[in-house]
Formats: C-alpha cells, sequence, structure tokens
C-alpha cells in the first residue's frame, strides 16, 4: 500500500518513499535522512529543538494510527463500541421507564389503599367510643339501682325486715299445711294403701284364729257415745 501523499520533510519537502526514509521526530516535525544528517539527530533541522526520532517504517501501532491512509476506518471499531454501550444504555432507560412506571401505579395503590385504612380506623375509634359511653351508662344505672336499693332499706330496715320475715314464715307455714292435710288424708283415707293393708291383715288373722271374737264394725253414722241425758 503506497503511503500517504501528505507524508513529507518538512525541511526540504521531499516525500515519503521506499527508497526515501524518512523518520518522526518528538517535536512532531517529519524529517528525511539527508535532512537529519545535519544535526547528527540530535536537533530538529526545522525547529533546532532537541528531539528523539523513529523510523516510519518501524513505528509502533499507536503512532502509525497517525499516518493511516484511511481516517475513517480509525472510527469503525469505536463506533461499534458506541453502539455496544448505546443498546444496553437504551435498554437499561426502558427498564427504569417501566419501573417507574409500575412504581406510580402501585403507590396510587397505595394512597388509595391509605384513605381507605383510615376511614376504617376511624369507625373503629367511634365504635370503640361508643362502646365505652355505654359501658359507663350501664354502671352508672347499676350503681344508681344499687344505691336506691341502699336508700330504702336505710330509711325503713323494721319494713324490710318484717316483710322479709312474714314472706318466710308464710312460705314455712304453707309447706306444713300442705304437708299435714295430705299426710291426714292419707292415713284415714278408707282406701289408701295402709288402710286395706291393716284390713287385710286383720281379716287374715281372725279367719286363722276362730274361737277369737271378732269386733264389731262400727257403725260411723251411730255415734259410740250415750247421750248425757240417758
Amino acid at each position: 500500500m503506497a503511503p500517504p501523499f501528505w507524508i513529507h520533510c518538512n525541511l526540504c519537502g521531499a516525500l515519503l518513499s521506499s527508497d526515501n526514509k524518512h523518520f518522526l521526530l518528538s517535536c512532531s516535525h517529519i524529517a528525511c535522512k539527508d535532512c537529519l544528517k545535519q544535526t547528527a539527530g540530535k536537533k530538529c533541522p526545522a525547529c533546532k529543538a532537541d528531539v528523539r526520532y523513529e523510523d516510519m517504517s518501524k513505528l509502533p501501532e499507536k503512532l502509525k494510527n497517525n499516518f493511516h491512509p484511511n481516517i475513517q476506518n480509525l472510527f469503525q471499531e469505536p463506533s461499534k463500541i458506541i453502539d455496544f454501550q448505546q443498546s444496553h444504555a437504551r435498554d437499561i432507560a426502558r427498564k427504569t421507564r417501566d419501573y417507574k412506571t409500575k412504581y406510580s401505579q402501585a403507590l396510587s395503590i397505595y394512597e388509595k389503599e391509605k384513605v381507605e385504612v383510615m376511614k376504617m380506623k376511624k369507625q373503629l375509634d367511634g365504635y370503640v367510643h361508643q362502646r365505652k359511653l355505654m359501658q359507663e351508662k350501664l354502671k352508672e344505672v347499676y350503681l344508681r339501682n344499687k344505691m336506691k336499693k341502699q336508700h330504702e332499706i336505710y330509711r325503713n330496715p323494721a319494713n324490710v325486715t318484717l316483710s322479709s320475715d312474714f314472706s318466710t314464715e308464710k312460705a314455712r307455714s304453707s309447706l306444713r299445711t300442705s304437708g299435714t292435710s295430705q299426710s291426714r288424708s292419707n292415713f284415714f283415707n278408707q282406701s289408701s294403701p295402709i288402710v286395706q293393708g291393716f284390713n287385710s291383715r286383720s281379716n287374715d288373722f281372725f279367719d286363722s284364729h276362730p274361737s277369737t271374737p271378732r269386733k264389731k264394725k262400727l257403725d260411723h253414722t251411730q255415734s259410740s257415745r250415750k247421750p248425757f241425758y240417758s
């Protein structure tokens, strides 16, 4: 490949060719072999500065890029790198937008739920307050009734005692009366099991002892007592 046409000796203007070596100086000037001999390679023939030099046919890659025949080739690799980085940058940007949208939606839902929770909490606080008021009212009514009863007892202790004793005695008397009446009626009832059992045993005794005289049955229609005038 032919060298670029613009490479030349900055002192005499000779172009770079295969039979005419050129050197790159540390001061960025270019000198041909003949011109560089004038200073023994210690100074730049153009600016007279102390320099070092490199044979342009043996330059390292980083210096050869300065003399590349097609400058666009120097940007192909960086362009690929830029495209690669931009594709990933666009991807992360898209993901960021998606996350931002989802975050906004979640935040909106959170705000709505927060309002609902506050309403429910306020309602619950109202119920708790009502319950507390009802408990206080019930306690007040209970204490009022209790004090009223105690006041009545303190005002009329005798009436309360007599009434209580009278009720107790009445209940006891009723129990005794009912028990006695029932016992007597059962005892004197001819059809009761006790009387029937006694009569049956008496008949059996007199049947087994004929010599024993039987008592005559009392006639309940006639009085067993004699008149006081007879």
